[in-house]
């Protein structure tokens, strides 16, 4: 019995490994099944692009609303003028 048992078991698990590394099935699993290294270089330069494209937009929005707070006059005028400060004596050791 227990050899028949064993039997089984090894076909099954020898069958769900060939199903999942021979068919469509092994997309599903988390951390494996990618793709092969094409996939994952388009993936990760199409990552890298939107990235930059969401910085790019970012800075856009910041630059419009910089120049409509300009345009409607809301914008603070930076102080400009230089500081006084002390000078600084020298010290004798």
């Amino acid at each position: 019995m227990y050899i028949f048992l064993s039997t089984v078991f090894v076909v099954l698990v020898g069958l769900i490994i060939a199903l999942l590394v021979f068919t469509p099935l092994k997309y599903y699993l988390p951390g494996a099944g990618y793709g092969d290294a094409k996939q994952i270089r388009e993936f990760r330069m199409l990552q890298m692009r939107t990235d930059s494209i969401e910085k790019e937009i970012k800075y856009r929005e910041q630059y419009f609303n910089d120049l409509k707070k300009v345009l409607q006059g809301n914008m603070t005028v930076p102080d400009t003028h230089k500081l006084a400060l002390p000078k600084v004596e020298k010290s004798i050791e």
